[in-house]
C-alpha cells in the first residue's frame, strides 16, 4: 500500500495546534483592548493611561501612577456646555442628540479646551432627552474617553 499524506491522527493533532494558538491570541488581544489595569504611563509629551485605548505604543514610556482627574474635569466642563446648549435650543424628540464641542464653541458656550500637555482637546456630547442624560466624551492628545469615536467630533 503506498502512503501519500499525514493521515487521521497528524490532522487532528495540527487542528488542536491552530485551535490553541488561536485561543492564546484572542485572549491577548482582548487583554489588549480590556483596559482593566489602573496603572498610568507618561513620556516626553504625552499622558496616556492603560484603562483608555491606545493607538501607539512609544518604547521610552516610563510607568508612573497620575490622576485621570483632569480628564475627568474636562468632561463635566464639556458636560456642564451641552446642558447650557440645551437651555438655549431645546431639543424636542425622542431621539439622542450629539452635541461637538465645535458647536459649543461657535455658540460661544465654551472656549477651546486644552489639557496640562497643551494637547488640545475635542469631543462631544450624546444628550438623552427621554431621561435628560448627558455623556460626555473626550479626546486630548492621545487621552480619549471609553467608546469615543472620531467620526462623532
Amino acid at each position: 500500500m503506498d502512503r501519500r499524506g499525514f493521515g487521521l491522527l497528524a490532522m487532528l493533532g495540527f487542528c488542536c495546534f491552530l485551535g490553541l494558538c488561536l485561543c492564546t491570541s484572542a485572549f491577548y488581544y482582548h487583554q489588549l483592548l480590556d483596559g482593566t489595569s489602573i496603572t498610568y504611563t507618561t513620556s516626553k509629551k504625552t499622558v496616556k493611561s492603560s484603562t483608555y485605548r491606545m493607538k501607539n505604543d512609544y518604547s521610552d514610556v516610563a510607568t508612573t501612577y497620575v490622576s485621570y482627574k483632569e480628564y475627568h474635569n474636562l468632561e463635566l466642563r464639556l458636560e456642564e456646555g451641552a446642558k447650557k446648549y440645551v437651555e438655549e435650543i431645546p431639543i424636542d424628540g425622542e431621539n439622542k442628540t450629539i452635541i461637538s464641542l465645535h458647536t459649543l464653541q461657535s455658540k460661544k458656550i465654551i472656549d477651546y479646551l486644552y489639557d496640562s500637555n497643551g494637547y488640545q482637546c475635542n469631543g462631544y456630547v450624546i444628550y438623552n432627552p427621554n431621561n435628560k442624560q448627558y455623556a460626555p466624551y473626550l479626546r486630548c492628545g492621545t487621552y480619549r474617553s471609553v467608546d469615543y469615536l472620531s467620526r462623532l467630533e
